[in-house]
């Protein structure tokens, strides 16, 4: 068990990283094309309003199907029914939605965008139509992202990543200079039908559409019920973001963009951190199926002392380098000064979020195995209710850092929630055996600071490629010194349990 997590982790890993360089390249190329403006402000707001009900419908999808489809085990007939009744039940509900954004733009825009007036707000209100049909497609991606993995198929869905920035980037290049940013629209479309076949082609076997009435289907009575409480939690997601756009919109013009750009570089590690939670909630769903309680609770912990050695350095030489980082990536063309500092203030106040965002992936996953689908919704209800007050609060005083250091600080709360109520299911749990590894994080940490702010003294007249090339290489080798033995002790650790296996 042990072996096929960590070779599905790796094989996950390595196509996140391929999907993030090609994203990072994507998010230059777009910099350099675009800037950040008005214009890019109104396009990106109304296909992530799209985008957030696609990952809404998503992320309930992929909690509720997984431990449904396992209970299937060998009856390929039933999988398959079960599968065609979930298409059929999905592209209705995205449906409602989209009649409901098509005939309700106008109210909507006003509602996420009061600053925006005149001839914006109405440009706002036909980007949100044209992008609204989109959403059929990407519940028909989410679909088959979420069979894949529940077949432990795991790269398929990745590579959509990929797919989509290759062809951003080619229409971005060849035709971005004759129709300017809404090249995107078009753009949304033809990367989404083409992840539609390719996903499509990939798990012909694993579905077959018929014609039955799916609201007959039991289990997909069963699906509903656990989506519910999960729709309802991300929902309030969904809330809070548009909240934090709506604030941000009216900083100044280009700050929507800005925002965007640094959550798209703290995105790689957030998406990889989900991606690994996913490999290792379709092992442990079938742990949990077998009652080894013990076996689960050990595993969760192991990968949990893995996951902060590996991202700790990373969050903070994040945040400490984020000027650096930003003006590598996009500072160049259109992307002028004032939207590389504003992205830097983005990256600095999410890069907090990185540790706990783990421990909220993992333990969301937790629960979802044992069925559990309401306490992590009331969890993230709670977070995110302290999220938007925080952002009222703190975005007048400290603009785009204020909104995303209240994101970051919600997130703190919800992984404490999501921990003390994964307990309730497992006793073995206990986040206590995480303390003896909390001195060599500190003195890791401790040193990756002071080379931050001695290399950036003494390498201020430098190229900001060079000087974070070399604060990285310096810290990274440091930090292992430190950090290394952790990763020493919990390897040998598991190559024991994998011999008694």
């Amino acid at each position: 068990m042990y072996k096929k997590i960590v070779k599905g982790i790796f094989s996950v890993g390595g196509i996140i990283l391929l999907s993030k360089l090609f994203g990072f390249i994507r998010q230059t190329v777009l910099a350099n094309q675009f800037g950040a403006t008005q214009e890019t402000d109104i396009v990106f707001f109304a296909n992530g309003i799209i985008d957030n009900l696609s990952n809404l419908i998503t992320q309930s999808l992929l909690a509720a199907f997984v431990p449904i489809y396992i209970a299937f085990a060998s009856d390929e007939k039933g999988k398959k029914r079960f599968v065609s009744n979930v298409i059929k039940i999905f592209l209705l509900i995205a449906g409602i939605f989209v009649i409901l954004n098509v005939c309700f733009a106008s109210v909507i825009c006003g509602i996420m965008a009061p600053t925006y007036k005149g001839e914006v707000y109405r440009q706002f209100v036909k980007d949100m139509r044209l992008f609204a049909p989109n959403l059929f497609l990407s519940v028909l991606i989410a679909i088959y992202c979420v069979l894949l993995r529940a077949n432990k198929k795991f790269v398929p869905g990745e590579m959509v990543g990929i797919h989509q920035s290759v062809i951003i980037i080619a229409l971005s290049l060849a035709l971005g200079k004759k129709y300017g940013i809404n090249i995107l629209v078009a753009g949304v479309y033809i990367y989404s039908i083409y992840n539609v076949v390719y996903l499509g082609f990939s798990s012909r076997k694993y579905c077959k559409l018929d014609w039955d009435n799916p609201f007959k289907d039991k289990n997909i009575h069963r699906l509903l019920q656990m989506i519910l409480p999960m729709l309802f939690g991300y929902a309030v997601v969904y809330i809070n973001q548009q909240v934090d756009k709506i604030l941000t919109s009216g900083i100044e013009q280009g700050a929507l963009t800005a925002l965007g750009y640094g959550a798209v570089l703290i995105g790689f590690i957030t998406t990889l951190a989900s991606s690994i939670s996913t490999v290792v909630y379709t092992y442990i769903a079938e742990l949990i199926a077998t009652g080894k309680n013990k076996t689960v609770a050990d595993m969760y912990l192991q990968i949990s002392v893995i996951m902060i050695t590996i991202f700790l350095p990373i969050s903070v030489l994040t945040m400490m380098n984020a000027v650096d980082i930003v003006s590598i990536v996009f500072g160049r063309g259109a992307f002028d000064e004032r939207a590389v500092l504003n992205s830097s203030y983005a990256l600095i106040g999410y890069g907090i979020s990185i540790i706990p965002t783990i421990f909220v992936e993992l333990f969301c996953k937790f629960q979802y195995s044992y069925c559990d689908t309401k306490h992590p919704m009331f969890n993230n209800a709670i977070a995110i209710i302290l999220n938007i007050i925080l952002s009222i609060l703190l975005c007048p005083h400290y603009g785009i850092f204020g909104v995303t250091l209240a994101s970051s600080l919600s997130m703190i709360l919800c992984a404490c929630l999501n921990y003390l109520t994964s307990k309730r299911h497992n006793l073995y749990l206990k986040i206590s055996c995480l303390v003896p590894y909390i001195p060599l994080w500190g003195l890791g940490i401790s040193f990756i600071i002071i080379c931050s702010v001695k290399g950036k003294v003494l390498l201020e007249n430098s190229n900001a490629f060079v000087r974070l090339f070399l604060i990285g290489i310096i810290s990274t080798i440091v930090y292992i010194v430190f950090a290394g033995p952790i990763i020493y002790f919990l390897i040998k650790k598991n190559g024991i349990k994998m011999k008694k296996e």
